[in-house]
């Protein structure tokens, strides 16, 4: 069996070549969700092998692996071995054609590899990633993602040198790739309540913390509004949820039981059999709501899927693109899609098919000066910076325990804002990552604390002080828990909104960094031919943090 490329990726594939053909070992391809990555992949490894070429594929989930494996059996690719414990196809350690694990490989002998194929190429920033390619400085690697923007601002310039788009999602709906999706979301005011409740909400490399943001948008009425709103648009539609937590898509999968559809919750904790059988029942139709976190992003497919419900907010493009793509895709008797989306994502990020401009270069960040802390603890005496502490913890609002000689230190604790620099400063308890005591805030005696994840109290023993695993106390997080019920109804979303403005800022501005780059010109020279495109109102909501320091730097140390 085999299959031909479309028009878009022919160009793309021959271009990449083009490049390494000059000399370019590493290139960077962008393409959208549906636009076939996987298969372009697997023509450009058909390609290498066919020149005695040693090939190593590299993803970070089993789904990719077996998609990659999948394609290449059905290009007559059989000599292949899948590097990723206890796959059915790891037993050809000699195949020229290595599809692997990164988890997996990195504990393991690395395989001769000319060409390296990174999946999902936005991860290659991570540390696993870096050491593995460090090892064969002499192959040609090729990056695939559909979002190269991380959260954590990482650019993948230090990575891949050249970056070509294969298609944009607005190209790929005109030219019939993809079916263009009718979006539906909270309106502004709705979306404010929402965004100032999850203020509260820890944030983890970049995005909401999943157990955090699981209580905060698990409420029976806001999960009694996702299967209202889903009967009124989508009734009967093949649908795919994404929650916030495991125990969120369980309570949203209870509503829709309840409301008579047929519906599951599908989690990485399940045995294969189950997920499958699952699965298989969607596929069928047996099943038409699927609710999941986490699971169901990046390599799954599934082209009937014609209803996509957010009801999780991300702070991240990437993830939010890869959700509303899973129902983007084209397929016999489908002429739409339909994204609801309960948490505010599309005035966050504006709508998934607008057109947007990627760069490899992240945003560069401003060095921290670390601060060190000294332990005075008698015979210890270590120095350390906060990052290597042994353990994290806060003082208590408040401090009924507390023994009278300590009173006055505990009433200045009590009345200080715990959102304020002071607060920071003072009320922060670090264990030496040392010895593993730290001095208390107010007698000064050692304690030793536990992990700050093993208990949501600590008591000193000398002076009855209370402190708090979490700096925002329980308390202050029911004061700014999200509204109880989401009121109103869903309105629609389209390209002509406060975020759809911001891209189109963002576009251009990344468009002219690019220019700047090429003619070595400083940011300035960005800066001013924005302002005769954009008013100043425009200009500033995506620009709050420039100054004048900042335009006085070439354009190539980065975006901020």
């Amino acid at each position: 069996m085999t299959f031909s490329l479309r028009p878009y990726q022919a160009s793309k594939v021959a271009e990449a070549r083009a490049l390494m053909g000059q000399g370019k070992r590493s290139i960077c391809l962008v393409a959208p969700c549906g636009a076939g990555k996987t298969i372009i992949a697997a023509h450009i490894i058909h390609s290498a092998l066919s020149k005695q070429r040693r090939v190593l594929f590299l993803a970070h989930r089993r789904e990719l692996i077996d998609q990659c494996a999948e394609k290449l059996r059905a290009l007559g690719i059989l000599d292949y071995n899948v590097v990723l414990s206890g796959h059915p196809h790891s037993r050809n350690p000699n195949a020229p054609m290595q599809i692997a694990s990164i988890q997996t490989l990195i504990r393991r002998e690395y395989p001769p590899a000319d060409l390296i194929i990174v999946d999902e190429s936005h991860h290659a920033a991570a540390g696993q990633y870096q050491t593995l390619l460090k090892n064969y400085p002499d192959a040609y690697v090729l990056g695939l993602t559909a979002t190269p923007e991380r959260l954590d601002g990482k650019g993948l310039d230090g990575i891949f040198h050249d970056l070509l788009e294969v298609a944009t999602v607005p190209d790929l709906i005109d030219s019939g790739f993809l079916v263009a999706p009718t979006c539906l979301g909270p309106s502004p005011e709705m979306a404010a309540q929402l965004k100032s409740a999850l203020a509260s909400v820890k944030v983890r490399g970049g995005d909401y913390a999943e157990g955090a943001l699981g209580d905060a948008m698990d409420h029976a009425e806001l999960v009694g509004d996702i299967v209202q709103h889903w009967k009124e648009w989508a009734a009967g539609q093949k649908t795919i949820v994404f929650a916030a937590s495991i125990l969120h898509s369980q309570h949203i999968i209870q509503q829709f039981q309840a409301a008579g559809i047929p519906a599951a919750h599908l989690d990485g904790k399940m045995a294969t059999p189950e997920r499958e059988g699952i699965l298989a029942a969607w596929r069928s139709g047996d099943i038409q709501v699927v609710s999941n976190c986490q699971i169901l992003t990046e390599g799954f497919d599934f082209p009937e899927l014609s209803c996509c419900v957010l009801a999780r907010p991300t702070k991240s493009v990437a993830l939010f693109l890869q959700m509303c793509g899973r129902v983007l895709r084209t397929a016999p008797g489908k002429s739409g899609a339909l994204i609801l989306d309960h948490a505010g994502n599309m005035l966050e990020h504006g709508p998934p098919h607008i057109d947007r401009v990627w760069t490899l270069q992240g945003a560069s960040k401003k060095r921290k000066v670390e601060r060190t802390h000294a332990c005075f603890l008698p015979g210890c005496g270590a120095l350390f910076v906060e990052r290597d502490a042994g353990a994290v913890w806060w003082v208590a609002a408040t401090q009924p325990g507390i023994i009278e000689n300590y009173r006055f230190m505990a009433r200045k604790f009590e009345r200080m804002d715990r959102s304020s620099p002071e607060f920071t400063q003072e009320a922060k308890l670090i264990a030496c990552p040392a010895c593993s005591h730290a001095a208390c805030k107010f007698c000064g005696s050692f304690i030793k604390p536990p992990s700050a994840e093993s208990s949501d109290r600590l008591i000193c023993p000398q002076c009855q002080g209370e402190y708090s695993s979490d700096r925002q106390e329980q308390e202050e997080r029911e004061k700014r828990q999200p509204p109880t019920s989401m009121d109103g109804d869903l309105v629609l979303m389209d390209g002509d909104g406060a975020a759809a403005e911001k891209i189109r800022v963002k576009n251009e501005y990344k468009r002219l960094l690019n220019v700047a780059k090429e003619k070595g010109h400083k940011r300035g020279w960005v800066w001013w031919r924005l302002k005769e495109q954009f008013s100043e109102a425009q200009l500033r909501p995506v620009f709050p943090w420039l100054r004048s320091e900042w335009t006085k730097k070439p354009a190539s140390e980065g975006e901020k």
